[in-house]
């Protein structure tokens, strides 16, 4: 089956590699933002275990259990991220989209350290705006509300540097990665007829 929006680009090694459409590095952030948000969530209850704040229309407490979860969304986002890239090059939503992450150098798998660094990046501007929008008391929204639109500021700044060349948003560039398209797993495997005598 033919991919469209794929791109061929030349790491600096000489090596031709096919750049991930957006559209499935977009499918693969909201798989893993799932799974991230699951986790901040059971982090959060298990702090928060009664929900009486909540019920009564407890305002500090909301306040505190938002920042709670928020603080843990953006916790969980990194150990999660940074865990599978060190020790599976990819996230499991970058797994279900067959996508990997390489080294823009040589076009092969990540080492450790660029690994965390490319992790960082949007952990750190999670961490600015959750800072940034929690610094007026009286300015509170929903749980999943606030935290959407934090990430969603966090995927446009993303998507705007995604959108060049060689598809590489901040933390791509930080880190000098590229995110392909898995050509092991994209392509069907080959049948093979038994030899006639």
């Amino acid at each position: 089956m033919k991919q469209t929006g794929c791109r061929l680009t030349q790491v600096t090694s000489g090596t031709l590699v096919t750049l991930s459409p957006p559209r499935y590095r977009v499918a693969a952030r909201a798989i893993d933002a799932g799974v991230v948000s699951v986790l901040a969530f059971l982090v959060t209850w298990m702090i928060w275990a009664q929900p009486s704040w909540y019920l009564a229309g407890n305002r500090s407490s909301l306040t505190a259990t938002l920042v709670t979860f928020q603080a843990s969304w953006c916790a969980m986002a990194f150990l999660y991220e940074s865990l599978f890239l060190v020790l599976w090059r990819r996230t499991p939503g970058k797994y279900l989209q067959r996508l990997r992450i390489v080294s823009a150098r040589d076009g092969q798998i990540l080492g450790t350290a660029r690994a965390i660094i490319r992790t960082l990046v949007p952990a750190a501007l999670l961490a600015i705006l959750i800072v940034f929008v929690n610094g007026e008391g009286d300015r509170e929204m929903f749980v999943p509300l606030q935290v959407a639109v934090n990430w969603l500021i966090v995927a446009a700044v993303i998507g705007v540097f995604t959108l060049d060349k060689r598809r590489q948003g901040p933390h791509d560039k930080i880190a000098r990665t590229l995110v392909i398209i898995d050509q092991r797993a994209a392509q069907p495997a080959k049948r093979t007829r038994p030899d006639r005598h």
